[in-house]
């Protein structure tokens, strides 16, 4: 299942999340009313997260 940063985070807002965690051997959580919560997808690579979050860094912040 390929999904980009921006589907998860749409899926997080429209779930009222104020959280969205993206950790490597995990499936993407997110935390609603202090609650953590899988969101129903594989876990992870390394590289998955790692590319989401480089998509959403400027230079200066990688």
């Amino acid at each position: 299942m390929a999904v980009d940063v921006a589907q998860l985070l749409a899926f997080a807002v429209k779930n009222n999340a104020s959280d969205l965690h993206l950790s490597a051997g995990v499936p993407p959580m997110i935390r609603v009313d202090g609650d953590m919560k899988r969101i129903n997808m594989p876990s992870m690579t390394h590289k998955e997260v790692h590319g989401m979050v480089y998509d959403i860094m400027n230079d200066k912040q990688r």
